[in-house]
């Protein structure tokens, strides 16, 4: 599902980069533009996981996200921030799984909530 749904996030960079990059014809490294990818990431993310709660890559694979409350925006940003953390450390965020009682990833435990499989809709 990441791979997946970095492919959508690469194509969302390419559209937004490349008008900017054939109009001064040099590569960008403007601030003010780094900020923009940044927060059109957490736009794809929080957006599909509070929205409706899985994402492109995540619908692909039937996974879901599951939490005990609704899932608010903020919620969607720590799940964003613990991913980001859990895949500067060599995925060790995501092996935490295999040591945790309730089986939680950093993202799951840091915004409360968790990713289960969904049943795929009858054809």
């Amino acid at each position: 599902a990441m791979f997946y749904d970095s492919l959508f996030v690469f194509t969302i960079w390419v559209i937004t980069l490349l008008p900017l990059v054939l109009l001064h014809r040099q590569p960008v490294h403007d601030t003010a533009v780094q900020f923009v990818l940044c927060i059109e990431v957490y736009a794809y993310f929080a957006g599909f996981w509070v929205l409706q709660r899985q994402t492109i890559g995540m619908r692909a694979w039937h996974l879901e996200l599951v939490s005990e409350s609704e899932f608010t925006w903020l919620d969607a940003l720590k799940r964003l921030l613990g991913a980001i953390a859990a895949l500067a450390t060599v995925g060790l965020g995501y092996f935490w799984m295999w040591i945790d009682k309730e089986q939680r990833t950093w993202p799951d435990a840091f915004s409360g909530s968790q990713l289960i499989r969904s049943v795929p809709p009858c054809r």
